[in-house]
């Protein structure tokens, strides 16, 4: 019977690693070069710049060993490697830094060594033998500032920028998706908030807020000509505007006052949660429970005791959800409210939504 050619499953192994080390050195940004006719060298690798695409000339020489079987003495931390006498005589002798990957390509798991550096020590000179540590040796895209050092000459110039690397970025924008199609202008003699509120009185509770004193005009998306806004203002010279317009315009007077009354609705309604404004601070927060025991939204606890470490029967503080805010108007005129949280989120969710009287 006639005997067919056959590939071992060690030459396999051998080319997936091969093939291991040609995938991760494109991760890194580099040129991997292999090599046809060796005797101990698998294949180059040329350093690149990602962000110009300027190859260097700057060379790492490549020798790879594949399979379970070169990882002896293996811990969860660390293993050896004993190189061949031959082998080690020829990585040493050539003038290009030479390093070596010892990979398990089948759970993609590789470990790099520079061969020329680890063995100038003669004493591991003598013994022909690598212990790798399996933190510190991983040969993944991380290392490749340290393989760039290898090859680059100190005295080239050369720099490479970081390799960018892809991150997930939850926005903190809340658009808003609707707001009072009118707003309201009217004189008025007043000059202090705490002014309108004695105007006002307790009529309507809880009080409305959606309004704003500037320059001796009283701003309001309520209807300035009906009952109670009459008596804190001149409601002969209320003006009925278009909040669309004020909110596109690009007069700053307009878009501070159009701001400052979506602020307020922001804060009216929140304050219907339980969240209230520190003007000493300037940010919201939920206000503690009457019988200050943790109150949660959403399975999230936005208000909670803390014992005392030396004493359990005391309380040391209490840790209040907060956040703080900005409207920000995009380039096509949207508009939504920028949250800063203080320690994690806030608890407050949702689009801002508001519809008021008038």
């Amino acid at each position: 019977m006639v005997r067919r050619k056959r590939i071992a499953q060690s030459d396999i192994t051998g080319e997936k690693g091969i093939a291991l080390i040609h995938q991760i050195t494109l991760d890194m940004g580099f040129v991997w070069n292999p090599t046809k006719l060796e005797a101990g060298i698998d294949g180059y690798i040329e350093v690149r710049d990602h962000h110009t695409a300027e190859v260097s000339n700057c060379i790492l020489q490549v020798q790879s060993k594949a399979g379970p079987s070169w990882f002896k003495a293996e811990t969860e931390a660390t293993f050896e490697f004993i190189c061949d006498e031959r082998d080690l005589n020829y990585w040493l002798a050539g003038n290009c830094p030479v390093v070596l990957v010892v990979s398990r390509p089948d759970i993609r798991e590789a470990y790099w060594v520079s061969l020329k550096d680890y063995f100038r020590d003669p004493l591991r000179r003598k013994a022909r033998k690598i212990v790798f540590d399996k933190a510190h040796d991983k040969f993944n895209a991380d290392c490749r500032e340290r393989l760039a050092q290898l090859a680059i000459r100190r005295t080239s110039g050369l720099y490479l920028n970081a390799l960018p690397r892809d991150e997930v970025l939850i926005s903190n924008l809340l658009p808003v998706q609707s707001f009072p199609r009118r707003l309201f202008r009217a004189k008025s003699s007043l000059r202090f908030p705490h002014q309108v509120w004695d105007r006002l009185g307790n009529e309507r509770d809880p009080r409305p807020r959606e309004w704003l004193l500037h320059n001796g005009s009283l701003y309001a998306f309520h209807d300035l000509t009906m009952e109670p806004w009459k008596k804190a203002c001149s409601s002969s010279t209320t003006e009925n505007l278009s909040s669309e317009e004020w909110s596109r315009s690009s007069d700053p007077n307009q878009r501070h006052v159009f701001v400052r009354l979506l602020t307020e609705c922001l804060t009216a309604l929140l304050h219907r949660q339980g969240v209230r404004f520190s003007r000493n601070k300037e940010h919201y927060f939920f206000e503690a429970t009457r019988t200050f025991t943790e109150r949660k939204v959403g399975g999230l606890s936005v208000f909670k005791p803390y014992s005392s470490k030396t004493d359990s029967e005391r309380i040391a503080h209490y840790r209040h959800r907060a956040m703080k805010s900005q409207f920000v108007r995009f380039e096509r005129g949207a508009v939504s409210l920028v949250r800063r949280f203080k320690r994690r989120f806030a608890g407050v969710s949702g689009l801002i939504q508001r519809e008021c009287a008038g």
